[in-house]
């Protein structure tokens, strides 16, 4: 695949003229992972994003959707596993554990629905 151009970004400045932007937009964590998905499994979509200056909003639409539904089901998960704040002052080892198994478990979840 041909490597991508950059999409240069600008901004009035003082004097009324435009000027580029010297930072790259930046994505979180899930609009960055789907981004690389993107551009390995799907350049036509990726590429139809960025013809109609989308791609940015997709992205970052994209990202917060994914954290919410992350923040969402981790808290829904620890509750329903018992992870609670008592486990941790009384335990906090279990509680490590506990948690770091259920992040990955909807880390999984949230990469099948909204990155690949």
């Amino acid at each position: 695949m041909a490597e991508l151009t950059k999409k240069v970004y600008y901004h009035e400045g003082p004097d009324g003229k435009m000027h580029p932007d010297l930072v790259e937009p930046e994505y979180g964590e899930w609009g960055a992972a789907r981004l690389r998905y993107m551009k390995q499994y799907l350049p036509e979509e990726l590429m139809e994003l960025l013809r109609n200056c989308e791609l940015n909003h997709y992205l970052n639409k994209l990202d917060r959707r994914a954290m919410d539904k992350f923040e969402s089901l981790v808290a829904q998960k620890a509750k329903h596993h018992g992870v609670t704040e008592e486990l941790k002052e009384r335990d906090p080892m279990q509680w490590i554990g506990l948690m770091g198994n259920i992040q990955h478990e909807v880390t999984q979840i949230i990469e099948e629905t909204f990155i690949y």
